[in-house]
């Protein structure tokens, strides 16, 4: 029992002791028969061998045993705080970290929409919500006073309807402030095209028109930590169009109807 209480204190106190920091203060003092003390740091203690030391100046001597009277130390406060200083002197200089100096910039963005929409077919007539998604993939490019970019936007505007658009849309970005949370201000706008989308009561849709998209937003652009270059936006905003459809009825008659889309759009997205 004795001896496995002993084993464990032993594995205890063998890593604390390895881990202990190098006493830089104190000075080994090598005192000889003949000539002056040296002193300095000792690298190497063969007993009735030799000893091997390095001075503060660098030099390393190789003391006979036969010289060597007695090894001691003093204590140095002032010496830690100099090696420390000489190693920051000597420590390399981190480079800073590199941020793209490219003026064209990418974002990818994902939004959920909301809106309400009136089927006489369904809910005795009343509104009923519509939910929504999309993606959009913008190039952005900087100027001293906004953000302006061109890119694609794909919508879901009615998953009942399935009725889907795909806009080119230009984009016109003020931010604010110069802190890591920045609030701006967008527009974009651009000329869409809806597909997909299916009727009841055997009607088709059998063309469709170009309209004009409008969606104005507001929201915060995020900086990460560190100066890293990668930037997140969130905003929420509404969105107008007003898309044209021509159905064909299961009489072969041919009705034109117009939908005013109105979508509160919240959408999050990365820009790099």
């Amino acid at each position: 029992m004795r001896t496995l209480l002993l084993i464990f204190v032993l594995g205890l106190v063998c890593p604390t002791a390895s881990a202990q920091p190098a006493a830089e203060q104190y000075i080994d003092i090598v005192q000889l028969f003949k000539g002056d003390p040296v002193e300095g740091t000792i690298l190497t203690y063969e007993y009735n061998t030799k000893v091997i030391i390095v001075t503060e100046n660098g030099t390393v001597r190789e003391l006979p045993w036969e010289n060597v009277k007695r090894v001691q130390f003093r204590q140095d406060h002032s010496r830690k705080s100099a090696i420390r200083q000489k190693r920051e002197e000597y420590l390399p200089e981190k480079e800073p970290l590199s941020t793209p100096s490219r003026k064209l910039r990418h974002q990818i963005t994902s939004a959920v929409t909301f809106g309400r929409v009136t089927n006489p077919n369904l809910n005795f007539g009343l509104p009923s919500t519509t939910i929504g998604g999309g993606v959009a993939y913008h190039l952005l490019y900087d100027i001293p006073v906004a953000t302006l970019g061109f890119g694609l936007d794909l919508n879901l505007m009615n998953h009942q309807r399935r009725e889907n658009v795909l806009a080119a849309t230009l984009l016109a970005e003020r931010a604010l402030g110069q802190g890591r949370f920045r609030p701006l201000i967008r527009m974009e706008t651009g000329p869409s095209f809806p597909f997909g989308g299916s009727e009841e009561g055997g009607e088709e849709i059998t063309s469709r028109s170009i309209s004009i998209l409008y969606h104005p937003a507001v929201g915060v652009e995020i900086t990460p930590r560190n100066g890293g270059w990668g930037k997140m936006t969130i905003d929420v905003g509404y969105r107008f169009l007003n898309s044209k459809f021509e159905l064909t009825t299961a009489s072969l008659d041919v009705v034109e109807r117009n939908v005013n889309y109105r979508r509160l759009t919240l959408r999050g997205g990365m820009r790099f």
